[in-house]
């Protein structure tokens, strides 16, 4: 029975010897392994998301050259409509420029009157009513200068009526809205043609 009992503590020793080990690598596999393991695949989901970031930096990166050039162009062009567009002290220039254009198209100017500005965004419309009066060829040639100022000038509402016979050289009438288009002048004094900056409402 001495046997047995030695033989059984035996048995327990070895078995309390195994288990513990068994135990200790349990405790240790959920206490620190899985934790550092979930951390890892935390971090490998990290990593692909910073990946999937820097994939889309370096594509917009090398779109950036294309895309300056594009802005670089787009403000050309608008530098260009820019001089097409007077600012607003500059508007009576160009409305002078109309009849000066009349009298060189030997037209007789009858009535030269500004309408109600018509906002646009950064722009306004400067209608302006004419009437004036000659021939046919001296009509095409006025319509033809102004299509030539280096402002913008648009013509509307062409109206042409026969006069009656008496001067030669004033054989038409004719009415139209001539519209020119006026920058508003920026808030702040930023340069509108660089495009920053809001404009005044």
């Amino acid at each position: 029975m001495k046997s047995s009992l030695a033989e059984g503590a035996r048995n327990r020793t070895l078995a309390a010897g195994v288990l513990l080990p068994v135990a200790v690598l349990a405790a240790f596999r959920l206490l620190f392994v899985e934790p550092q393991t979930d951390l890892l695949a935390m971090r490998r989901v990290e990593l692909e998301q910073r990946r999937g970031e820097v994939a889309r930096a370096r594509l917009a990166a090398s779109r950036l050259p294309q895309l300056e050039a594009e802005v670089s162009r787009l403000r050309r062009r608008l530098a260009i409509l820019h001089r097409g567009m007077p600012e607003a002290q500059d508007a009576s220039a160009v409305l002078r420029s109309l009849q000066e254009v009349a009298v060189r198209s030997r037209l007789t100017m009858q009535s030269f009157a500004l309408d109600e500005t018509r906002p646009g965004e950064g722009y306004e419309e400067w209608p302006v009513r004419l009437e004036v009066t000659g021939g046919f060829h001296e009509l095409a040639s006025f319509l033809d200068a102004v299509s030539g100022l280096p402002r913008i000038v648009t013509i509307d509402r062409l109206s042409i009526r026969a006069l009656p016979s008496g001067k030669p050289n004033s054989t038409i009438a004719a009415t139209c809205i001539a519209t020119t288009y006026v920058l508003r002048e920026p808030v702040d004094g930023v340069d509108a043609v660089r495009g920053e900056g809001r404009l005044r409402r």
